[in-house]
């Protein structure tokens, strides 16, 4: 899925193992000079790279090119973006699933109808949450 020691060029997609996905806007040189690698030359510490990031909620930034992986197929989606999307909405979930269950525990005492209502909606809500997830990445695959 990544491509190790290949140059990172403009218009790459790239991971980042906190910051994500994204795509490369510009590359800066070998600014950082360089290290020798076991007798067989020299190769290049790191350079910046700038990035333009897939989370809307973070702006362009300058990382250094050892921090990234390139990514082989424009289509692959990097690992934290399945800790970022997938996680949160199964979790988010199977937490209004167990609420649920615990109301529907027992039937002595008769549970609060108002209370199993809001959590039987909190789950649909989930539920359906997971759904468009499932179906965004199935039509994105075809």
């Amino acid at each position: 899925m990544t491509e190790e020691n290949l140059p990172i060029e403009e218009g790459d997609r790239v991971d980042h193992k906190m910051f994500g996905g994204g795509t490369v806007l510009a590359v800066h040189g070998y600014a950082l000079g360089a290290k020798r690698r076991a007798q067989v030359g020299w190769t290049a510490v790191g350079y910046r790279v700038d990035v333009a990031w897939d989370d809307p909620e973070r702006k362009d930034s300058s990382v250094m090119s050892w921090a990234l992986a390139k990514v082989s197929f424009p289509d692959a989606r990097p690992f934290i973006y399945w800790d970022k999307r997938w996680q949160p909405l199964r979790e988010t979930w199977l937490q209004a699933r167990r609420e649920v269950e615990q109301l529907y525990a027992t039937f002595r005492p008769v549970p609060d109808e108002q209370k199993l209502v809001q959590a039987m909606k909190a789950e649909a809500e989930a539920w359906a949450q997971v759904q468009a997830f499932l179906v965004e990445e199935e039509t994105r695959a075809k």
